[in-house]
């Protein structure tokens, strides 16, 4: 397994999957793999497998849809998205801040 193919996988898996059990379940494997490569949490390989897909900055509005969940589900993952920020694996440009975290 590389990183490239458990992202893509993840992308896969996460298109409109309501980040339902199943799709936990479904990518339990790829999440464990690239948790221990990149250190990060499930959610934020998430965020950063859609931005990958997607190549541009995204909203919270955007992320909620992309994933077919509400906007205070996403807005419930603000921690993990600013720990992205602090690595340096986005910057504050890449993400819209039409709705300020």
């Amino acid at each position: 397994m590389t990183i490239v193919t458990a992202i893509i996988q993840i992308i896969k898996q996460s298109l409109n999957s309501h980040l339902s059990d199943n799709f936990w379940k479904n990518c339990e494997t790829y999440l464990a793999y690239l948790r221990t490569q990149l250190g990060l949490t499930n959610m934020q390989i998430v965020f950063v497998a859609i931005l990958l897909e997607r190549d541009y900055a995204m909203s919270w509005t955007d992320f909620a849809s992309y994933l077919d969940i509400t906007n205070f589900e996403a807005r419930t993952h603000a921690n993990e998205l600013e720990e992205l920020i602090i690595k340096g694996w986005i910057s504050k440009s890449d993400i819209s801040y039409r709705d300020e975290m």
